[in-house]
């Protein structure tokens, strides 16, 4: 909490940089189920690594359906949408 010298209001201070990952991650679960979506997008909503979402895929951690072009791989939002619903606690 900060405190405005001249008004005597008080306000919460939240990081410019938190604020712009919170913007993103509204938006990306915005996106319609059939979007498709790089693996460094899908990291940054996970608030994971990219390397960590190549190790899921590897040693099949957590079942996140992808699809593999030649070398490149997309995620479906809606995929990313059903774990983390299938990883919500209480």
């Amino acid at each position: 909490m900060t405190q405005d010298v001249l008004t005597g209001n008080t306000t919460s201070w939240v990081d410019p940089e938190e604020m712009r990952r919170i913007e993103r991650v509204a938006w990306l679960e915005s996106l319609p189920d059939n979007a498709t979506l790089s693996p460094h997008l899908v990291a940054e909503w996970l608030d994971v690594q990219p390397q960590t979402l190549n190790k899921w895929r590897h040693n099949s951690r957590y079942k996140l359906p992808y699809t593999k072009v030649g070398q490149r791989i997309s995620y479906r939002a809606g995929d990313v949408k059903t774990l983390l619903e299938r990883l919500r606690h209480g």
